[in-house]
């Protein structure tokens, strides 16, 4: 109530004021008296509501203020806790779902996902056949997937390891993150035929095999006069270093039509493709495996291994890059690979055998064996 109005009203209740000005003091005090009226209807009936939701078998004449007071004081707590409780529970739910739906648009399908690994690995065998591959894969946030490739020496699997974290940001692939003391080097088509091979190849390396103790293991890399069908590689080297009971491993190098030379797909080119039977073969039923597996089976391999790379360039481009010192030029144009293999075969140009030291000596009198190059020796 202003000043003003009381001092209105001090006139109004001594009659001094005109018949105007009367009646809106009138006006304003029934205003007055109804908004009074209205707050303590109010009041009536929240005390109603709130001693109905209070214990009932307590008479309403021993609920004093106090009590009242403590019972609205934890009926806020329970109300309160209730309210946590439930966020507590509900926001990781809807967290959940919310990365499942995001998940399912951004997340690389697993099979698809597999594949790539596998292409990975495949590829790094074609491309660098003296390494070993150990892999993983990890699926971590939404928007996230990654798998590694690790490399080790063939002979020796404490040396030289190198890795490769290839990952998937919202279904796209990253730049991969490459883990290495150097680059690593393609075996080169060019380096074999050469004008003057002699200044890429020293044949006296063969005296590094020489020189070495009996029980050593040596990783080579030899290259033939001509280029070879399989046929003529298997005869050239003999079928005793494919043996199993050899304990040789050899990995022979085909001519692409590019600089870059390739082992076949399947790492064990000369079993049959995904028999998963040559660990248990003895030499006989080797031996015919062996034989069976002629020219364009070689060429049917080689043909596959070059449609998974040309399926999966952007990611074998990226391993091109990061693993070599060419860049993605070192991987080549696929489809000219492919035709040359189509129209040509398989041509192997050079081999990469690890095996004992003494008796890979033996390939220097082969007369098809041109030069070697001694990639690691090891004793044991």
């Amino acid at each position: 109530m202003t000043e003003d109005f009381k001092e209105k009203l001090d006139l109004y209740k001594k009659g001094e004021l005109s018949n105007e000005e009367a009646e809106k003091v009138e006006c304003e005090l029934d205003r007055f008296t109804a908004m009074s009226e209205y707050l303590r209807q109010e009041e009536k009936l929240f005390e109603a509501e709130l001693k109905a939701g209070l214990d009932s078998g307590v008479p309403s004449e021993k609920l004093t203020g106090k009590r009242i007071n403590r019972r609205m004081v934890a009926r806020i707590a329970r109300v309160t806790v209730i309210t946590l409780l439930a966020c507590i529970v509900i926001v990781p739910l809807l967290y959940l779902s919310l990365m499942s739906v995001l998940g399912s648009v951004f997340r690389i399908d697993e099979d698809r996902f597999a594949q790539e690994q596998h292409f990975a690995s495949d590829f790094i065998h074609m491309a660098f056949p003296d390494k070993a591959v150990i892999g993983g894969r990890n699926s971590t946030q939404f928007y996230k997937q990654d798998f590694s490739c690790e490399l080790t020496k063939g002979i020796s699997r404490e040396a030289g390891r190198l890795e490769l974290s290839v990952s998937y940001s919202f279904g796209r692939l990253k730049k991969p993150r490459v883990s290495l003391e150097e680059k690593l080097s393609y075996y080169n088509r060019d380096l074999f035929y050469a004008v003057n091979k002699d200044t890429y190849f020293n044949p006296t390396e063969w005296s590094l095999l020489e020189k070495a103790p009996s029980g050593t293991n040596a990783q080579i890399f030899v290259t033939y006069r001509h280029k070879l069908t399989p046929g003529e590689a298997k005869a050239a080297l003999g079928a005793q270093y494919f043996l199993p009971s050899g304990g040789f491993t050899v990995d022979m190098l085909a001519d692409t039509g590019s600089t870059l030379a390739l082992a076949n797909y399947n790492p064990s080119y000369y079993y049959i493709i995904n028999n998963g039977n040559s660990s248990k073969m003895d030499d006989t039923d080797f031996i015919n495996s062996f034989d069976s597996y002629d020219d364009e089976t070689h060429k049917e391999v080689m043909l596959y291994g070059l449609e998974k790379i040309k399926e999966n360039e952007h990611l074998a481009s990226y391993i091109s890059e990061y693993y070599t010192n060419g860049g993605r030029q070192a991987l080549g144009d696929t489809g000219k690979m492919l035709e040359y293999v189509k129209n040509n075969g398989v041509l192997y140009i050079g081999a990469v055998i690890s095996g004992d030291a003494k008796e890979l000596l033996k390939l220097k009198e082969n007369p098809e064996i041109y030069s070697c190059r001694v990639d690691e020796i090891t004793v044991w």
